[in-house]
C-alpha cells in the first residue's frame, strides 16, 4: 500500500511539516512582537463593524478607528475602576481580616514548629511578622515588579497603537490578501471574511461565557455569605479567560478569603464545591454550546492547541491559540491540498466538500 503512495504527497506533507517548524520557531523568537500583535488583530476584529458604521456615518475613518479605539480603552478602563473600587471596600473587612489571619498565622506557625523543627517559625505571632520573615531578600522582587509593571504599559501602549492601525488599514490588508492570490481572488477574499467571522464569533461567545459565569458566581457567593460577593465573582469569571489556571485560581482566591473573614473551613469547602459545580457545567454545557459551534475546533485539538501556546507563548499563548487554531482550520478548509488537515482539526464544510467531489467526478466522466 505504501509503495503506491505518489511521491508528491510525501513532498507535500513534508513541506508542510517544515513549514510548520519554522513557524513555530518564528513565533518563539519573534513573540515580543507577535503577541501584542495577534491581541491587537482580534481586538480589532471585534472592533471593526461599529468602526465600519461610524464610517458610514460620514466619520472619516482615521478619525473612526481612533474613536473605536478609545471607546475599547474606555470599556477596559471601567472594569479596572471597577475592580479598584471594589478592593477598596475590602477595606471595610481588613480589620476582621487581619485578626483571624494572625490567630490563624500563629497556629500554622506552631505547628510547623513544632513538627518541622523550625523553632524560628515557631516563634511567630502575627502576619506581620510572618510576611517579614518570608520576605526578607523582597528588595529584588520589589525591583522585578517595577520592571514588569513598566513593560506592561509600553506593551498597553503598543497595543493600542496597532489597534489603532488595524482599524484604519484592515481594507488595504484584506486587499493585499486578494491581489497577493490574484488567480483566486475570490477564494482569499471569501477565506478572509470567514476568518473574521470565525474569530469575532469566537471572541462573543467568550464574553458571552464570562458574563454568565459573572452573574452565576456572584449570586451564588453572596447566597454562601462570601463577603464582597460581587467583587469575586467578576473576578473569577475572568479569570476564566485562562484555562484550566485561571479557574483553579478564581476558586482558590474567595474561598481562602471566605475561610480567613469567616473563621470557618467549611465556609471555604462550600466555595471550593459551588465552583467545582459550576467550572463542570461551564466546560461540557455553557463553553461547548456557545464557543464550540462557533469555532469547531476538535476538542481534543482545543486542549493540544493551549498546551503548545503555554509552551511557546505562556499564559497569553493559552489565551490566544485557540482563536489561532480556528483560522489555520479556515486556511486549511480553503486549501484542497490541505483539506486532511481541516478535517482532522474540526467539522469540515461539507457542503463545499460535497460540491467539489460532484465537480471531480463529473470531469473525470466527462473524459
Amino acid at each position: 500500500m505504501f509503495s503506491e503512495l505518489k511521491t508528491s504527497s510525501l513532498y507535500r506533507t513534508t513541506a508542510f511539516l517544515l513549514s510548520i517548524g519554522i513557524a513555530i520557531l518564528l513565533l518563539i523568537l519573534g513573540q515580543s512582537i507577535f503577541i501584542p500583535l495577534a491581541f491587537a488583530a482580534f481586538i480589532a476584529i471585534i472592533l471593526a463593524p461599529l468602526c465600519q458604521y461610524l464610517e458610514n456615518q460620514g466619520i472619516h475613518r482615521n478619525i473612526a478607528a481612533f474613536l473605536c479605539t478609545l471607546l475599547g480603552g474606555a470599556f477596559v478602563a471601567g472594569i479596572v475602576t471597577f475592580f479598584a473600587l471594589q478592593i477598596s471596600a475590602l477595606a471595610e473587612n481588613v480589620d476582621t481580616f487581619e485578626d483571624n489571619l494572625n490567630q490563624m498565622t500563629v497556629n500554622i506557625s506552631a505547628y510547623l514548629g513544632e513538627y518541622l523543627g523550625q523553632s524560628e517559625l515557631g516563634q511567630l505571632s502575627s502576619f506581620n511578622e510572618l510576611f517579614t520573615f518570608l520576605m526578607k531578600d523582597a528588595q529584588s522582587a520589589i525591583g522585578t515588579l517595577l520592571v514588569l509593571v513598566a513593560t506592561s504599559l509600553i506593551t498597553i501602549l503598543f497595543l493600542s497603537v496597532f489597534v489603532v492601525l488595524f482599524l484604519m488599514y484592515r481594507k488595504d490588508i484584506r486587499d493585499f490578501g486578494v491581489y497577493l492570490f490574484e488567480e483566486n481572488g475570490s477564494s482569499m477574499r471569501r477565506l478572509l471574511l470567514k476568518i473574521e467571522k470565525v474569530v469575532r464569533n469566537y471572541l462573543v461567545g467568550i464574553f458571552q461565557v464570562i458574563l454568565i459565569l459573572a452573574v452565576c458566581n456572584s449570586i451564588a457567593l453572596w447566597i454562601l455569605g462570601v463577603p464582597n460577593a460581587l467583587f469575586f465573582g467578576i473576578f473569577s469569571a475572568l479569570l476564566n479567560v485562562v484555562p484550566f489556571i485561571g479557574p483553579m485560581v478564581g476558586s482558590i482566591i474567595p474561598a481562602m478569603f471566605t475561610v480567613v473573614i469567616n473563621n470557618s473551613a467549611l465556609a471555604g469547602v462550600w466555595v471550593i464545591l459551588y465552583f467545582t459545580v459550576i467550572q463542570t457545567i461551564e466546560s461540557y454545557l455553557i463553553t461547548p454550546s456557545i464557543v464550540g459551534n462557533k469555532v469547531r475546533i476538535n476538542p481534543m485539538f482545543t486542549l493540544l492547541a493551549i498546551f503548545i501556546g503555554n509552551l511557546i507563548w505562556g499564559i497569553p499563548g493559552m489565551i490566544l491559540f485557540i482563536p489561532l487554531t480556528a483560522v489555520l482550520k479556515q486556511i486549511f478548509d480553503e486549501v484542497s491540498g490541505l483539506r486532511p488537515y481541516a478535517s482532522l482539526l474540526g467539522e469540515l464544510d461539507r457542503k463545499k466538500f460535497i460540491d467539489e467531489v460532484q465537480e471531480v467526478t463529473t470531469s473525470s466522466s466527462g473524459s
